[in-house]
């Protein structure tokens, strides 16, 4: 069992604290693994599909376990690709639109996110919603497996990822559904949304600067090369200078 951390938000006084003047080699060397890791962002964002499906009975054979609870199968609804915007280093993917008021580069956004050392990532991945947890709230399934299951039962649902989690590793998440298809429990906390604030200073650059303009019930990943991540000292499990993927689950904003 996986442990996830709701820290990895902010940047680490201690990795600050660490930085030193490095030599004109090891600047050049670390430009050239930043500017790798910003092609590999730009074709992520460039290349990646979404399929919207959903979990039900088959309409023309409808099954049931031995439970009474009825066989799911996958239903496609549509394919496609999510909008992009550049900013400050950052790059995010909307993949639901939100309503509202757009976010201001000083107010606050409460939020599910899920943290991702990024390689690559997959070329698709599927979303989905579903009641998993009991409580009767809906949530969106989304990870970096290529496909994932869901299954009912009479102790509720089950979902389970298949396919390769290829180019992307979570390090921390408080949101439920990503935690359970993960194998992750907490800590620390609960799994109820956070707030962060613009406004603090206190933000990963990359997140300060991919945030504004999210606007409520936006669902978005937002991508960013180790020159805007958590520093050049590893920290907990994420190597030092990774390029991140947050994917952000908009709950509310305000200024």
């Amino acid at each position: 069992m996986k442990t996830a951390h709701i820290v990895w938000l902010v940047q680490a006084a201690a990795a600050a604290a660490a930085l030193t003047m490095a030599s004109a080699c090891t600047s050049q060397s670390l430009e050239s693994t930043f500017n790798s890791q910003e092609e590999a962002i730009a074709d992520y964002a460039g290349g990646i599909q979404f399929t919207e499906c959903e979990f039900i009975q088959d309409p023309q054979n409808p099954e049931y376990n031995e439970d009474g609870s009825p066989v799911l199968i996958r239903s496609e609804i549509r394919t496609y690709s999510p909008a992009v915007t550049h900013n400050g280093g950052a790059t995010r993917l909307t993949i639901i639109d939100g309503d509202g008021a757009p976010l201001g580069s000083s107010g606050s956004a409460t939020i599910y996110f899920a943290g991702y050392v990024f390689d690559s990532g997959p070329a698709e991945t599927d979303i989905t919603t579903a009641d998993i947890d009991g409580t009767g709230e809906t949530w969106l399934l989304s990870t970096p497996y290529t496909s994932f299951t869901v299954s009912s039962s009479a102790d509720g649902v089950t979902i389970g990822g298949s396919g390769s989690a290829r180019g992307l590793t979570l390090f921390a998440t408080n949101h439920y559904a990503t935690a359970a298809l993960s194998g992750w429990t907490l800590s620390e906390g609960d799994f109820a949304p956070m707030t962060v604030d613009l406004g603090s200073g206190d933000l990963v650059e990359g997140l300060q600067a991919g945030l504004p303009g999210v606007r409520a019930g936006e669902v978005c990943d937002i991508l960013f090369s180790g020159k805007y991540g958590l520093g050049k000292k590893p920290l907990g499990t994420i190597p030092a200078n990774s390029a991140l993927l947050y994917r952000i689950w908009v709950v509310s904003i305000s200024e």
